[in-house]
């Protein structure tokens, strides 16, 4: 149920679709990262730039290439990659797996403060959060939560990585230490009123443009980033 309302309800788009997207994303982060396992960091700090990535996981990210850079004496294949070869990507299969699906209800990451919040997390792909704690588990609930504030959705892709060129592999393992496969994580947020097709009310700060647009939150479980509902206040199902 979760899943079929994500994709018709909040995303709004079908699976090969999103896949896509996936597709089109993970490569362009992999070619950010392996230039800057080359040295030119500018593609990277470009995707927190446009907000493409979450700020958190780009430090993370961009700590771990330097660390690996200098362990693994990278300068030495600096030099092998500054001749004049034509660019390659990193390859990626065709077909992405989509492992896990999350909808967390009543939170938006950019204007999320878990200070005064409650969150009840139904299995693995459902959350719920609201300042108050009583009934979250109620679908009525839970609709008019959603109504109000809106939802976040998280969907993580699994990524079987081919690089071109033994080059490329050296870049991926440089920069994910060597784990295979490549898993990703992208969010999405939606404004309660624009699923239940009602005109925002621009007066009570809701936003005007609610074009659906993803950021990568995770790789690999690198940083705890992804789960920014953490941060409100546990409530058990009694």
């Amino acid at each position: 149920r979760v899943a079929s309302f994500v994709f018709n309800n909040v995303l709004r788009m079908g699976n090969s679709e999103l896949q896509a997207g996936a597709v089109y994303a993970a490569q362009i982060i992999c070619d950010a990262i392996g230039s800057a396992c080359n040295g030119n960091r500018a593609p990277l700090d470009s995707l927190v730039d446009n907000d493409l990535i979450e700020p958190s996981l780009h430090a993370f990210i961009s700590h771990k290439v330097l660390q690996r850079r200098h362990r693994s004496g990278w300068h030495l294949y600096e030099k092998l990659a500054m001749k004049e070869q034509p660019q390659q990507h990193i390859q990626f299969s065709l077909d992405p797996l989509l492992l896990h699906t999350r909808l967390v209800i009543g939170a938006q990451r950019k204007c999320f403060d878990g200070r005064e919040m409650h969150r009840l997390e139904i299995g693995s792909h459902l959350v719920i959060c609201d300042s108050r704690p009583d009934g979250l588990w109620r679908p009525s609930r839970q609709h008019a939560i959603l109504h109000e504030l809106g939802c976040t959705v998280q969907c993580t892709f699994l990524f079987h990585i081919k690089p071109a060129r033994a080059e490329d592999n050296m870049t991926y393992r440089l920069a994910f230490g060597g784990s295979h496969p490549l898993f990703c994580t992208f969010e999405a947020a939606r404004a309660g009123k624009s699923m239940f097709n009602i005109a925002p009310d621009f007066k009570h700060g809701h936003d005007e443009d609610d074009t659906l647009e993803f950021r990568v939150v995770d790789i690999s479980g690198m940083t705890e980033c992804a789960f920014f509902w953490d941060a409100a206040e546990h409530v058990r199902l009694a």
